[in-house]
């Protein structure tokens, strides 16, 4: 063992750094409370936007974005093309329709018409109609449904909620239904010789008239960019999904037409929201 120098040998001996066995302070993240609601409470309320995105709804005088809900089953839709399936509930109040996709679709894949379920989850808008993306949902039975028609009559009195005539009832259903993938169209059948030959004199009255800078058609093949830059853009955002703001300032295109465009596809479940404002490849 080599020998210390007379200048090591008067310096103290510092002692070894000692480990700090604390735990790390962590960061706690507040989350939203889940309000215990009727389905008619969340119907009436007023959603409020900051730059034409959805923040929270403001309902009985509360800034409300997660809800508690119970209800019962009146339609189910789960897509054979797309990760996509919603179901519509109804407490007697009123109807909500549940949305999900490719992460929460084992939520509801076991579930029926018919069946009683509890839901908690977070509230979204789009194109005039608040929904809900669900992060729970259990089945239940018509008992946990009355009690909790009970506990909320008895909290915000029986008169807060006026119940949905069936006719308007009915009318949500029919707006939900039309929503679904079209069906196919069948084939058509190969036309007759008689029919060939008017289809033929048809066309040939035809060639010519066809102005070269017809408006319509002009209007389609403008609808047919905006449509293919907006999913452009979507995919380079691909896994993490892009804000809709973010197309918009990004496109030098009408924002009315770009977002009547993304309401388009929505609608027929080209792209989804993983959360509200925000837009992914289905």
């Amino acid at each position: 063992m080599p020998e210390q120098s007379e200048e090591n040998k008067n310096q103290p001996i510092q002692p070894p750094p000692q480990k700090n066995n604390s735990p790390t302070p962590r960061t706690t993240i507040k989350r939203r409370t889940a309000y215990r609601l009727f389905i008619g409470m969340i119907s009436q309320g007023r959603p409020e936007f900051r730059d034409t995105r959805f923040i929270y709804s403001s309902i009985n005088h509360k800034e409300t974005t997660r809800v508690n809900i119970f209800g019962n089953i009146i339609d189910k839709f789960m897509s054979e093309q797309k990760p996509y399936g919603s179901l519509t509930i109804d407490d007697g109040t009123g109807t909500i329709r549940i949305k999900t996709f490719s992460d929460s679709l084992n939520l509801i894949k076991d579930l029926n018409q018919g069946d009683t379920i509890n839901v908690i989850g977070k509230l979204a808008y789009f194109n005039d109609e608040i929904y809900i993306l669900p992060e729970i949902v259990k089945e239940s039975s018509i008992t946990w449904l009355i009690a909790r028609k009970l506990e909320l009559e008895k909290e915000f009195g029986k008169d807060i909620v006026k119940n949905l005539s069936d006719q308007q009832r009915e009318e949500q259903i029919q707006k939900y239904q039309q929503e679904k993938e079209p069906e196919k169209q069948p084939e058509q059948s190969h036309p007759q010789p008689q029919q060939e030959a008017q289809q033929s004199e048809t066309t040939e009255e035809k060639i010519g008239t066809i102005e070269p800078n017809n408006p319509t058609n002009q209007n389609q093949n403008q609808t047919t960019n905006i449509k293919d830059e907006i999913l452009n853009k979507i995919k380079e955002s691909e896994p993490e999904g892009i804000d809709i703001d973010k197309i918009i300032m990004a496109l030098n295109k009408p924002v009315d037409d770009i977002n009547n465009t993304i309401t388009s596809l929505l609608e027929s479940n080209e792209v989804y929201e993983p959360k509200p404002g925000r837009l992914r490849i289905l």
